[in-house]
């Protein structure tokens, strides 16, 4: 993933600080559009400096954790250290699953485990997880059930009513649960 995202970085990274160098970093203006003024205020609310630029966007935007104002030149980056470190943990992951007896409980471990390092790490295994079930027809079967289709049919309710009671107008539980339906579907 490195070599195939570095570039962009980079670039991304290099125009934002011709734009702080320019007084042009429109990130003031955006804060209230976007609805959280404070997260947009402290993004680059430090002096432009090329060498640090270079160095975020070659190496330190894989290896923050988190987002840090002081030295962000993209704050939209912050999910590359999380990329970098799930592939690199499959690809080492994929190195022993052949050779795997219990290979589904393994992965459920691991997956498990890793919520120990990051978060979002065990979506990773998730997705591996997504992948074993589709190339063993899990998908299938399912989509044929009558239960299952009364089930999802449930789910997007409870979904839609939660949304609805928490009187916020994010409908963030349905959108999660729309795109799970449509990966099912594309299964």
């Amino acid at each position: 993933r490195y070599p195939r995202l570095a570039g962009v970085i980079v670039f991304s990274c290099a125009a934002m600080y011709l734009l702080m160098v320019l007084g042009l970093a429109p990130h003031a203006e955006a804060a209230p559009l976007v609805g959280n003024a404070n997260w947009f205020l402290d993004a680059l609310s430090f002096p432009p400096n090329f060498v640090q630029m270079f160095g975020y966007a070659l190496w330190g935007v894989y290896t923050q954790f988190q987002w840090h104002p002081a030295d962000s030149y993209n704050p939209f980056l912050w999910p590359m250290s999380v990329e970098l470190l799930g592939s690199a943990l499959i690809f080492g992951y994929m190195l022993i699953y052949g050779r795997l007896r219990y290979k589904v409980r393994t992965t459920i471990v691991v997956m498990l485990l890793s919520a120990l390092i990051n978060v979002y790490v065990p979506l990773f295994f998730l997705g591996m997880l997504i992948g074993i079930a589709r190339h063993k027809g899990v998908f299938e079967r399912w989509l044929s059930s009558t239960s299952w289709q009364i089930g999802s049919m449930g789910l997007f309710l409870a979904f839609a009513v939660y949304d609805s009671i928490r009187g916020e107008q994010t409908g963030e539980g349905i959108k999660g649960l729309i795109a799970a339906l449509l990966v099912a579907c594309v299964c």
